[in-house]
């Protein structure tokens, strides 16, 4: 048996053919379906990463049979087949993706990197440019749930970063007394 979390508790990494026929057979998935999905995606993703691309595609085919509407599953065929630099059909596999989710922004990513490796520098742009709309809207929104202006989050981003000290964002009274004297 194989322990690595990205492996199912079953011999070579796969889920069992019952486990997939058990979730065909639902029309709604169960959680257990959706953990199904969910350890068959992290197989995948292990596969790719130790570069056995034959065994990926093998366990995308099944997450295919029990999910054909998963964005991720489009996803991780358009990275196994860009490594393989088959950007054709990585990108066939992004427009799925992008249909089932418009907003997935790293597949336009990933779409924008398999059109300039395709030689589409114009298409290559134009999903770069959406790639980064997409970054700051869900960036936005970050901020917005979490109660923060966007200058907070650039300031905590930059001191992550080690780019910046973090800047005094709330301030006493006294405080913003003397800076109104600077300032004026």
């Amino acid at each position: 048996m194989n322990t690595h979390p990205f492996f199912s508790d079953h011999p070579q990494g796969e889920s069992s053919g019952a486990d997939i026929q058990a979730g065909l057979n639902r029309p709604d998935p169960t959680p257990e379906d959706q953990e199904l999905q969910r350890r068959l995606l992290l197989n995948a993703v292990g596969h790719l990463q130790a570069e056995r691309f034959s065994e990926a595609f093998a366990v995308c085919d099944s997450l295919a049979r029990l999910d054909p509407e998963n964005r991720q599953l489009y996803l991780l065929r358009a990275t196994l087949l860009s490594r393989l630099h088959r950007f054709k059909e990585a990108i066939a596999n992004l427009d799925e993706a992008l249909a089932i989710h418009p907003d997935y922004g790293i597949a336009c990513l990933l779409r924008a990197y398999c059109h300039q490796a395709n030689g589409d520098a114009v298409a290559a742009d134009r999903d770069l440019q959406r790639a980064l709309k997409l970054t700051e809207a869900s960036m936005q929104v970050f901020c917005d749930d979490m109660g923060m202006t966007r200058t907070q989050f650039d300031a905590a981003q930059g001191l992550i970063e080690g780019e910046r000290d973090y800047p005094r964002l709330f301030l006493s009274p006294e405080e913003l007394a003397k800076l109104q004297l600077i300032v004026h």
